[in-house]
């Protein structure tokens, strides 16, 4: 009997990502296909594709081919905050993709940065202790509206990319107050002199939980505490096939403030 698992070749299905920020700039969006479990190959591509926004009221942006999957819009442009807006993608062979509704809402400002420590032993020599910093926050939320919140981290102007660092809030237990914000940040470690980055995102309770659910399978995978696969559902769809797309397509209000470590 063999050892070896087969592996069927399913479908290749599309996948869509991107986000149309408040903050002015080209807008991308990024359309590539799934691939067989075992292949070593880079995913590959849509690149033939006529890529477009609207917003609800008629405006709209062609977003131009750039490589790789990518499209950026034809010009530099944000997107109006209390405005909706909406994905339309036209393949070559006539389907239709379009996102559900976004509607662009406005992140509060950071009311204050700043940072807490802990010691420890060096990682590297057990025989030193030294001292690790993590970012603290407050925010004015919004009273009387539920809110969804995601932050992006930063030290050094690099972002902390991997999937246990999407960090997402809502307002149920704060509700118009101004929290404190601690317990969200302790995973983030910068040392003397580092720089602290911190990009507050309001999202919509869509993107909220799509970004929830990916966390969730890709960061349990292999541990006794791991989520049981499943699809993740994002908010786009064929208009005239019942094909399946993945990846989510959102509108993100943005506020940002940094600090450096100085003692």
């Amino acid at each position: 009997m063999s050892d070896e698992i087969p592996f069927n070749n399913a479908t290749p299905i599309i996948v869509v990502e991107g986000w149309l920020t408040d903050q002015p700039g080209n807008q991308y969006v990024r359309i590539s296909q799934t691939q067989s479990f075992n292949s070593s190959e880079a995913s590959p591509t849509i690149d033939n594709a006529t890529v477009y926004t609207k917003s609800i009221g008629g405006d709209s942006m062609i977003y131009a081919f750039v490589g790789n999957g990518r499209y950026e819009s034809s010009e530099v442009f944000s997107g109006r905050r209390n405005f909706s807006y909406q994905l339309f993608i036209e393949l070559s062979d006539g389907r239709v993709i379009s996102s559900s509704i976004e509607r662009m809402r406005t992140a509060p400002v950071i009311d204050s940065l700043f940072y807490d420590s802990y010691e420890r032993e060096s990682e590297e020599n057990p025989n030193i202790i030294e001292t690790v910093y993590f970012p603290k926050a407050q925010i004015q939320d919004t009273e009387g509206i539920e809110n969804y919140y995601r932050w992006r981290v930063f030290r050094n102007d690099t972002l902390f990319s991997e999937p246990e660092h999407i960090v997402l809030i809502n307002d149920r237990f704060f509700d118009g107050n101004s929290p404190t914000l601690e317990n969200e940040f302790t995973i983030f470690e910068y040392f003397q002199d580092d720089s602290i980055g911190l990009e507050l995102q309001e999202i919509s309770q869509r993107a909220y939980e799509y970004l929830r659910l990916l966390k969730s399978q890709t960061t349990t995978i292999g541990t006794v505490s791991s989520v049981t696969p499943a699809s993740i559902d994002g908010n786009l769809t064929f208009q005239n096939s019942d094909d399946e797309v993945l990846g989510f397509w959102g509108v993100v209000s943005v506020n940002s403030a940094g600090i450096k470590i100085i003692q």
